[in-house]
């Protein structure tokens, strides 16, 4: 076990979350996870696990964002019963030490995101979707009111996501922009569509409610406490990015996950660049996700009572914030490109087609 591992030991030991016998008798297992943080899997024999993240020093982003995701956890479990469907959708927080920037998570048990559930079962669920969509539509419903800019504004910004104002950036003030993004952000400006859509979607932003900010299929968790072969406690995870926003970007950024994981499994060998083949050739037909993907509204909108044209304009808003999200996962996949490829390409070209026409975009990908 090397210094890290012992030292994430060592803490949860201090704290009285585990044995120091655990050690000796072999009983414990830690695993490396580190993204924006460093993080640590911690399993145990003895008991439940942990999933442990520290903020790195040095990097200012890291830093905010885990204080902003340690916030969330402490605000919702100390909101007596107001955010109760958010609590039971979020895992359980043990500890946050605001000095050493550590927070403490359960391991949720034998966990699974909806990419790997996917990948696993070849299918995309219609139920599961449906669960989503009711329990995003609760939380979102729950928190509208309760949270706002003069309560609680110390804790979230408001912050406006990013691809909503591209039309604002330039190469110089995007930071370590690599040459595919670089060929993306001239793209995406090159159009004038593009920055007209994204900003009448910036000037349409709300801040009426708590959002995720960062939904999408690996923060959308199974928990498989009894194994795989029993139904699972849904959960969201990664509340780093959480703010007081518009809840149509988290319903359009889950619609846009059905859309880029569609879009991503088209073959990457190069040797097929145009648009109809690599779509005849996508492991993931899209026909085959459409139903998840009406399950998944459906559930949102019921959820959150709206019907007729009212549901209808929803839609059209939420998908087309969804088209917004997609530019940001190009954004994110290109991080260390240098050419953009022809699945990011594909991606923008969709997202500019649902930008323009939003309604004949829910009836062509989403056959509604």
């Amino acid at each position: 076990m090397n210094n890290s591992k012992i030292h994430v030991v060592h803490e949860l030991i201090r704290r009285g979350l585990m044995q120091k016998s655990e050690i000796i008798d072999g009983g414990l297992t830690v695993a490396d996870s580190t993204s924006r943080h460093r993080n640590s899997l911690v399993m145990r024999k003895a008991g439940a696990g942990y999933f442990v993240k520290e903020a790195v020093p040095t990097q200012p982003m890291s830093v905010q964002t885990l204080m902003r995701e340690a916030a969330t956890y402490a605000l919702v479990q100390q909101a007596n019963g107001t955010l109760a469907p958010l609590a039971a959708m979020m895992p359980r927080c043990h500890v946050w030490d605001p000095v050493q920037r550590l927070l403490v998570l359960e391991l949720l048990p034998g966990a699974e995101n909806l990419a790997a559930h996917a990948r696993r079962t070849n299918r995309f669920s219609e139920t599961l979707a449906a669960q989503f969509g009711c329990a995003l539509a609760t939380y979102h419903g729950r928190a509208a009111g309760t949270l706002t800019q003069t309560t609680h504004g110390h804790i979230f910004p408001g912050m406006i996501p990013w691809a909503l104002t591209i039309s604002q950036q330039t190469q110089s003030s995007v930071l370590n922009l690599s040459g595919a993004n670089a060929q993306m952000l001239s793209l995406v400006q090159r159009y004038p569509n593009f920055p007209k859509r994204l900003d009448a979607l910036q000037a349409s932003w709300r801040r009426d409610t708590l959002i995720h900010g960062d939904m999408k299929f690996e923060n959308c968790v199974l928990a498989y406490t009894n194994g795989t072969d029993q139904e699972p406690e849904i959960k969201v995870v990664d509340w780093e990015i959480a703010d007081l926003g518009d809840p149509r970007w988290d319903a359009g950024s889950m619609l846009q996950s059905w859309l880029s994981c569609w879009i991503f499994s088209m073959p990457a060998d190069g040797v097929v660049n145009d648009p109809e083949q690599l779509v005849a050739r996508a492991h993931y037909p899209l026909e085959a996700m459409q139903p998840a993907m009406r399950a998944f509204w459906r559930a949102y909108a019921e959820t959150m009572g709206v019907s007729g044209t009212a549901e209808r304009d929803l839609l059209d808003t939420c998908i087309s914030f969804g088209a917004a999200r997609m530019i940001q996962t190009v954004f994110e996949s290109m991080y260390q490109m240098t050419q953009l490829t022809p699945h990011a390409i594909f991606m923008l070209q969709v997202s500019l087609n649902i930008l323009e026409e939003p309604r004949a975009a829910v009836s062509e990908l989403m056959a509604l």
